[in-house]
Formats: C-alpha cells, sequence, structure tokens
C-alpha cells in the first residue's frame, strides 16, 4: 500500500525535491486503479493525501471508515515511511462516488474533502465518460 515500487495498475506517487535533488518518494496504491487528487500538510510537517481507487484501501488507525468504499485521506510520516493514519469515505460500490475538487487540512488537524459525483441515480452502467457511482446512498454522519 506504501512503498518503493508500483503495487500494479495505476498509482498514487509523492515525491519530496530540493533544487534539481530527490529527497524521497514513494508509490501510495492497491492493485486496482489509484489516484491522488490532493496533498496538503499540517503544522508539524506530516503530509495528507487524498484520491480514489478501484482497489481495497487499507484501513489503519482510523476511527472512521466505510468498508468497500473508493474515496480515501491517508495521513503520513514525513518521511514518507508508512500511514499514521488511513481512512475511506463514501458507499461500498465498485467505482468511485465523486472525484475530489478541494482538500484542506487545517491547524487543529481537521481535514475537508470537497467533490464533484456526477449524476444522483446514475444508471448502470453509467453513460457518462467519466464512470462514477454517484452521490446516492453516500453516508453521512452528525
Amino acid at each position: 500500500m506504501i512503498g518503493p515500487a508500483s503495487f500494479g495498475g495505476i498509482d498514487g506517487f509523492i515525491a519530496e525535491i530540493s533544487g534539481n535533488s530527490l529527497v524521497r518518494s514513494t508509490y501510495l496504491g492497491t492493485g486496482g486503479t489509484d489516484q491522488i487528487y490532493g496533498i496538503d500538510f499540517d503544522k508539524n510537517g506530516f503530509p495528507y493525501v487524498t484520491g480514489q481507487t478501484t482497489g481495497a484501501w487499507p484501513h489503519i488507525n482510523a476511527t472512521y471508515f466505510n468498508n468497500g468504499a473508493k474515496q480515501f485521506i491517508s495521513k503520513l510520516q514525513p518521511d514518507l515511511s508508512g500511514f499514521v493514519y488511513s481512512t475511506t469515505f463514501g458507499s461500498a460500490s465498485s467505482l468511485p462516488n465523486i472525484s475530489p475538487t478541494a482538500f484542506l487540512v487545517d491547524r487543529c488537524e481537521n481535514v475537508y474533502v470537497a467533490g464533484w459525483g456526477g449524476c444522483f441515480n446514475c444508471p448502470s452502467p453509467p453513460l457518462s465518460s467519466y464512470p462514477n457511482a454517484g452521490t446516492g446512498g453516500m453516508p453521512v454522519t452528525t
């Protein structure tokens, strides 16, 4: 799920570059298609990522997660060596519900994600050239 080589299919990739030098890098992924849409850092230098997957994204040290969901949020170690936590959100479907479009980590390490979800009641299979599960049935909490 996090490491120096691809996990198959399409994986996310993070790199820290200083001048012309690669300081560190890592792949994030599953055996499916994994895309990182946003990256942000907290005040202590920990990187956070959000994106979507068609695989089984890991739940690590997460108090909230939705099994089978295809959107993820992960906090990584500053040296990119592993997850501090990783979680998923959305409905359990074979396709992602949304394409994340905005991502923010605030001073208190609260995480905010906004995204575009296409149609509410998508036909199966989707008629769009950007297939998604739509936003219908996505769980919400108080």
